[in-house]
C-alpha cells in the first residue's frame, strides 16, 4: 500500500499515520467499502463522517487529541492534525500541526468527500482532489 509520510519523515507516519490518495486508500476498485482497511471495518460514508460532525455539535475540538491545537479529544476520535500532500505541480506537504482531512469513499464531482478539522474549532465536510494525500480512519463494521 502506497503511502506517504509527512515531510518523507517515517517518524511522522509513527506519529500521525500516513497520508494516502483517495485511489490508493479505495484500492484502485470504488465499490470496495474496505479498501486498504484490515478485515471486518470499512472506509467510512459521507455520512457515517456527518454523523461525527454532528454528534460534536460541530466542536473539532472534541475530534483531537489532547495536544492536538486546543483539542479536547472529549468524542475519542483522537484525530491528529496530519497535514495533507499534494501532486505535482505543487507537490508538497501542507498543514501538519494545523489541520487534517479523513477520507470518505465516496465520490464527489471532482472531488471525494472528507471531514476536515482546523487547529482551530472548525471541523466541516468538504471535497479535496483525490490526488491529494490524507489521513483515512476505519470504522469497524
Amino acid at each position: 500500500i502506497e503511502k506517504y509520510c509527512y515531510n518523507n519523515s517515517s517518524n511522522n507516519c509513527s506519529t500521525y499515520g500516513g497520508l494516502y490518495t483517495w485511489d490508493e486508500m479505495m484500492q484502485y476498485n470504488s465499490g470496495n467499502s474496505q479498501g486498504i482497511c484490515p478485515s471486518g471495518w470499512h472506509i467510512p460514508t459521507k455520512t457515517e463522517l456527518t454523523t461525527l460532525k454532528n454528534y460534536v455539535n460541530s466542536d473539532g475540538n472534541a475530534l483531537k487529541e489532547v495536544g492536538q491545537g486546543s483539542g479536547t479529544n472529549t468524542s475519542g476520535f483522537s484525530a491528529k492534525l496530519a497535514g495533507f500532500w499534494k501532486p505535482p505541480p505543487n507537490s508538497n506537504y501542507y498543514s501538519m500541526g494545523s489541520e487534517a482531512n479523513f477520507w470518505s469513499r465516496q465520490q464527489y464531482a471532482n472531488g471525494n468527500w472528507s471531514l476536515y478539522i482546523a487547529s482551530n474549532n472548525y471541523v466541516n465536510i468538504n471535497t479535496p482532489p483525490p490526488e491529494y494525500a490524507q489521513s483515512v480512519r476505519c470504522i469497524k463494521d
